[in-house]
């Protein structure tokens, strides 16, 4: 076994979990790590993964499965700069502990925010000002076609029972090349945003899954790789009509889904994904300060109706809380103050 590997395996349990940690979020320390493991002969692997969690260990073999072989050079390498992060290690966590004695004011403020529910004065709220109320949908840019969606009712389900639905719903990340369906993603999108009724002039909609006030402040942006009919690109659901328009191509927009989904492949190379963002005014013209615990929490409903509808199709999908702010909203050309992405997750056929 390689001292990199044994001066991992000396420290406690503790301070080897906040190496593991600190390795994986980082991209090439992350590839650094899967190439020293590469390097170690059958036995020593193995020997490696009885020292961590089942879990880790299949995730590292799946990891290891789909990376190339390394060069000597290469594994050389990596084994220099995993040995210079464990020696800088302390020195992290330390560094690590003074920033989280900085957030402790910043976790007392989200804990309140958690707390915040509709109850006492609101103040005058846009609604009690007579202020217009936000459209239900965004508008179709001028000249752009909306594209026909199958009707979801008449699409055949995998598995029916919803019981078994909800007891076999987990996270799953592989996918295979098969393209999704349009009739598939249709059922998907109304399952998810789908509107029952429109009322109040238009002004209003109950769709599919809950939300508090029937405001529904969400859009929901398609990236598509790989569904028949459809164009690889960005789509927005129009969920009124039950269509989609198409938005554009952007330039690499598999490594740019890859990086804004803080190097989650998985993400990239699925057949499509479900980016979600959140028009924020939507819920404040009715809520003011109460609203945005309310619009997280219905941001669950929808993506839980996804894994429900995925499992009813046989096909797999994992939530995304962790990616860049930034990145996704500049893939979507969102502002990020009016109009910004709030949750994401990627849908396949199962391997």
């Amino acid at each position: 076994m390689t001292n990199v590997i044994q001066k991992m395996l000396s420290l406690s349990k503790q301070d080897f979990l906040v190496f593991l940690r600190l390795t994986l979020e980082d991209n090439n320390d992350e590839l650094h790590f899967y190439r020293v493991l590469q390097g170690l002969d059958p036995q020593n692997q193995e020997q490696f993964y009885q020292y961590i969690s089942e879990e880790l260990a299949g995730y590292f073999r799946e990891q290891l499965a789909n990376l190339e072989v390394p060069t000597t050079e290469q594994i050389r390498e990596a084994q220099e700069v995993l040995t210079r992060s464990l020696d800088n290690l302390q020195a992290r966590i330390k560094e690590l502990e003074e920033i989280n004695l900085n957030y402790r004011e910043v976790i007392r403020t989200h804990r309140n925010f958690m707390k915040e529910c509709i109850s006492g004065e609101l103040g005058l709220t846009d609604q009690t000002k007579g202020l217009p109320i936000p459209p239900p949908q965004k508008e179709v840019a001028p000249g752009a076609p909306l594209i026909d969606l199958p009707d979801p009712a008449t699409l055949k389900l995998v598995n029916p029972d919803i019981f078994y639905c909800i007891r076999e719903r987990e996270s799953r990340r592989k996918y295979t090349d098969e393209p999704l369906s349009l009739e598939e993603l249709s059922y998907l999108l109304y399952t998810t945003q789908g509107v029952k009724k429109v009322f109040r002039q238009g002004q209003m909609t109950l769709r599919t899954v809950p939300s508090g006030g029937a405001r529904h402040p969400f859009e929901t942006y398609l990236a598509v790789n790989n569904v028949t009919s459809l164009t690889p690109g960005l789509y927005r659901y129009q969920p009124i009509e039950h269509k989609l328009t198409f938005l554009f191509t952007p330039e690499h927009m598999v490594e740019k889904l890859n990086e804004g989904a803080l190097g989650q492949i998985f993400v990239g190379r699925s057949p499509v994904v479900f980016i979600w963002s959140v028009l924020p005014y939507r819920g404040e013209w009715r809520y003011s300060i109460s609203a945005h615990k309310i619009m997280l929490l219905d941001a669950g409903h929808l993506c839980q109706n996804l894994y429900l509808a995925c499992e009813s199709l046989g096909l797999g999908t994992c939530a995304i809380g962790a990616y860049s702010q930034t990145l996704m909203d500049e893939l979507l050309k969102l502002d990020g103050h009016d109009e910004f992405v709030i949750y994401l997750s990627p849908v396949g056929k199962l391997k």
